[in-house]
């Protein structure tokens, strides 16, 4: 909310708790919580002489003040009832929220922290010490944020330090973890794109650890979109870790055409043998 103060500038209000205006859920909340009682009323009423008036979410009976008198009578007490559950799910919509960004940001910070750490000149990586600490922030981020898309981001970091070190076992379990975990949020999707990416990254690192004919499973058991040509790429790179070089060639062109000018991609093309 914007105001004008005395000396004609203008100052902000900023909304600290509660849905904000416009907010989706809380009218879909309030008219949830209210249709019982709507139908309780109409039952209970008189339509004679006591009408239900209604505008948007403010109510009031009209008719004579006898009968209106006589309906507050026999339906007060639920109507104060009903009142007090809207409310009460209301502050408990209202919390919710609340919890949700205190959450939001402290997964925040812990991700900025793998950023900073992270940070390097270019050419170089991180040090051992700093690659200790990105392991261990994605975990925690994984362990008390998992709905987070921070935390999706965090094991993608701890992945890339796995591979540094070595470790292919671990980089391959902390991109399982993104695949299991694809929602962040009751509210959220799939972020398709980077499931895609992730189940690449994922089959590269299976293909490097020799178990080609799992890598290529996983590249067959998916629709890459917009990712083909990566797809197509590695596909390729497995059917000449299978010695299937026909299978290679038509993969590699296929990486072509779906958009890669890659060098290397060249390079893969014209070191096939013509054999089978």
């Amino acid at each position: 909310m914007i105001i004008n103060v005395k000396n004609g500038c203008s100052d902000d209000i900023l909304s600290e708790e509660g849905s904000s205006q416009g907010d989706v859920p809380a009218m879909a909340m309030y008219a949830i919580a209210t249709k019982p009682l709507l139908e309780k009323l109409r039952e209970s009423v008189d339509s004679d002489n006591c009408k239900q008036v209604w505008y948007a979410d403010d109510s009031s009976g009209a008719g004579q003040i006898l009968e209106i008198k006589k309906w507050w009578d026999e339906n007060g007490k639920q109507l104060i009832l009903a009142i007090v559950v809207v409310v009460g799910s209301y502050g408990g919509w209202s919390l919710w929220q609340s919890n949700e960004l205190a959450a939001s940001e402290i997964a925040s910070d812990l991700y900025e922290e793998i950023l900073e750490v992270s940070l390097v000149e270019a050419g170089e990586s991180p040090t051992q010490e700093a690659r200790n600490d990105i392991v261990r922030i994605a975990n925690e981020l994984m362990e008390s944020h998992s709905d987070s898309v921070y935390a999706q981001y965090g094991a993608l970091f701890a992945a890339q330090q796995h591979v540094i070190d070595g470790d292919l076992n671990a980089a391959e379990s902390a991109l399982n973890w993104v695949l299991e975990n694809p929602k962040t949020g009751i509210f959220s999707g799939e972020d398709q794109g980077l499931v895609l990416a992730v189940t690449l990254r994922l089959a590269r690192i299976v293909l490097s650890k020799g178990e080609a004919e799992r890598a290529l499973g996983i590249v067959n058991n998916v629709i890459p979109g917009p990712f083909e040509a990566g797809y197509s790429e590695l596909r390729g790179d497995i059917y000449v870790a299978l010695g299937r070089n026909v299978d290679a060639r038509e993969s590699y062109l296929a990486a072509q055409q779906a958009g890669s000018a890659s060098d290397i991609l060249q390079l893969k093309l014209s070191q096939l043998p013509n054999d089978n």
